[in-house]
């Protein structure tokens, strides 16, 4: 059959009984070397270790049989129901192409990068030993957002770059309007993807605050300020960015937002030259 996945100039030089149904034959290979692309891109970066997954709690927490609790690193999925909440839009989608790529034998490979605050092994997870990067594959179909928390990080690009093609290809979540800051209210809160217009930035002794126009305020921290190096603050007001992350409520004070994002990596914003079609008002 590798033969049908050969170049243009390859197939003809075949015999013509060769080249009937090429057709069929050139989806068949598009299918297939577009599915092995989409696991290729993130190889492995130390050592693997073996598990198997006894749940697949949602598109980014799995159960191992072990008992542990795993955290998938650098991507960040919809959210299923929970506390009276209803799920994210394709919560449901992410949480069952997870399962289905780890197959019914859920078997896959760990590379742990320690643990988070919740105590769930903080790890990427491979598909083979060679590798097949879970988190990849779903950055790649537009079923989960891109997310750096320091320090855990791969330290390349391949996961900003497969969820920027699906981001281009408008797939999965990114054929959702994401949140206007200036529409965004208590019921918002959890994970955005946020855009608003930077009104003024501020310095307190243990963060900088950047002040969006509407109800939210994003907090970074100075323990966080070497990841934004060379900033000039200056020219943040007036600005159209959007951002990605958790968003909370906070105590309400008066001429304080009430809402607040926490921005720990540039990779977490970016600068857009204006509002685009499809913002969420």
């Amino acid at each position: 059959m590798l033969w049908l996945c050969r170049s243009r100039a390859d197939r003809e030089k075949m015999p013509l009984r060769q080249r009937r149904g090429i057709f069929f034959a050139a989806i068949f290979c598009v299918a297939l070397q577009g599915g092995s692309l989409a696991l290729a891109a993130c190889p492995p970066q130390g050592s693997l270790s073996a598990a198997r997954v006894a749940a697949v709690t949602d598109g980014d927490t799995l159960r191992l049989d072990d008992g542990r609790r795993l955290r998938l690193l650098g991507i960040n999925a919809p959210e299923l129901a929970r506390d009276g909440r209803p799920p994210q839009p394709l919560a449901e989608a992410a949480q069952r192409r997870a399962a289905a790529l780890l197959g019914k034998h859920r078997q896959l490979y760990l590379h742990s990068h320690g643990v988070d605050r919740y105590g769930r092994l903080l790890a990427e997870v491979y598909l083979r030993p060679d590798g097949g990067h879970l988190g990849e594959a779903l950055l790649a179909e537009g079923l989960a957002w891109h997310i750096v928390v320091p320090p855990q990080s791969r330290g390349d690009d391949c996961l900003q770059a497969a969820e920027a093609e699906a981001r281009r290809r408008r797939l999965g979540l990114w054929a959702l309007p994401p949140l206007a800051a200036e529409r965004a209210s208590a019921a918002d809160q959890g994970f955005a993807l946020l855009r608003g217009v930077v009104e003024s930035v501020s310095h307190s002794r243990n963060a900088v605050w950047v002040d969006l126009r509407g109800q939210v305020v994003l907090r970074i921290d100075h323990r966080d300020l070497p990841n934004f190096t060379e900033q000039d603050w200056s020219q943040w007001p007036g600005r159209r960015i959007e951002v990605r992350g958790w968003l909370r409520s906070r105590r309400a004070k008066a001429g304080f937002a009430p809402l607040k994002m926490d921005l720990r990596h540039p990779a977490m914003m970016r600068w857009t030259a204006a509002e685009l079609p499809g913002d969420r008002h």
